[in-house]
């Protein structure tokens, strides 16, 4: 579930929801399939930003998983898809430059440079 964080914005509690996740886990004691059952929250918001009942901890069973910014040598493979070898590295240092290595930003960037340097080259630019 992406953008989790957007459950604080609602007008309503979202605790019953992720009381019900709770449960899912919970209920792998008794019923095996259960354990084939994964949530992953992605957002930026922390637990205590998600549950207004503070007397209800259902993220004690889960697991944080923080995604760092790309290093320019995470992010090289995508230099790859820009152009020539030589271009698509200056090319990817500028943009890691202008996204400051976001994983998300970065890729979506280099995507929307891919996609310019294709239509240039399809119209002989």
């Amino acid at each position: 579930m992406d953008e989790i964080d957007v459950v604080r914005s609602l007008p309503f509690s979202a605790d019953e929801f992720f009381a019900a996740i709770r449960q899912f886990y919970v209920g792998r004691a008794t019923d095996p399939d259960l354990n084939r059952l994964t949530f992953c929250l992605l957002g930026t918001a922390t637990p205590a930003d998600l549950i207004q009942d503070t007397r209800t901890s259902p993220f004690n069973i889960g697991k944080r998983v923080e995604v760092l910014d790309f290093t320019p040598d995470e992010a090289a493979p995508l230099a790859e898809g820009l152009h020539d070898a030589e271009q698509g590295k200056s090319l990817l240092e500028r943009i890691l430059y202008w996204t400051g290595g976001h994983p998300y930003l970065t890729q979506r960037l280099c995507r929307s440079v891919a996609e310019a340097g294709s239509k240039d080259r399809v119209r002989g630019g």
